[in-house]
């Protein structure tokens, strides 16, 4: 019998991380199936899918648990639940950045009754102005009953600099 296995993780980042992570998940003869990984701050933070035999579910948790210097929690799980149906939805916000942004957009997402399935985002700094800017993408769920027009012009309407693009995701 197969147990899926779900995993964050958080550490000091240093080379090798990523190889020792994949070594104990072949050593056990689990399948790494989902991650999400990245470099913030100068840590490794990440989350991690994996399907592994029942027999070999606890020895696994416990070597993950065991890395120098990182941080894991992992949960268990039989099966994995089908996600709803809905129309996959790419959004991309870029504007100028201030306090508040992140919760402006995630407000309008959810009083809509979209779900966010990822969302990435960073500040950077515009080349001719030297100004922040913040960029957003996020992979949406939105029901069959909400059209993205409306969410589009809820976004803009947040700020005069915000652009916002959204597009169907193909299947």
């Amino acid at each position: 019998m197969k147990t899926n296995i779900i995993g964050t993780l958080i550490g000091p980042d240093r080379t090798g991380l990523v190889k020792s992570l994949s070594s104990i998940i072949a050593r056990h003869e689990a399948n790494w199936l989902d991650s999400r990984m990245s470099h913030l701050c100068g840590h490794f933070t990440g989350i991690l899918h994996v399907e592994v035999n029942e027999a070999q579910r606890s020895s696994l948790e416990t070597e993950l648990k065991a890395l120098e210097t990182l941080s894991v929690l992992t949960e268990t799980m039989d099966t994995c639940p089908v996600p709803a149906s809905n129309t996959s939805v790419t959004l991309e916000v870029v504007g100028h950045d201030r306090p508040g942004i992140v919760q402006q957009v995630a407000h309008v997402i959810a009083q809509l009754g979209i779900n966010v399935e990822s969302l990435d985002t960073e500040v950077t700094v515009a080349p001719m102005s030297g100004e922040d800017i913040f960029t957003a993408q996020a992979q949406l769920g939105v029901p069959d009953d909400q059209t993205i027009d409306v969410l589009h012009d809820t976004l803009e309407s947040l700020a005069d600099d915000i652009i916002v693009t959204l597009s169907k995701r193909l299947s």
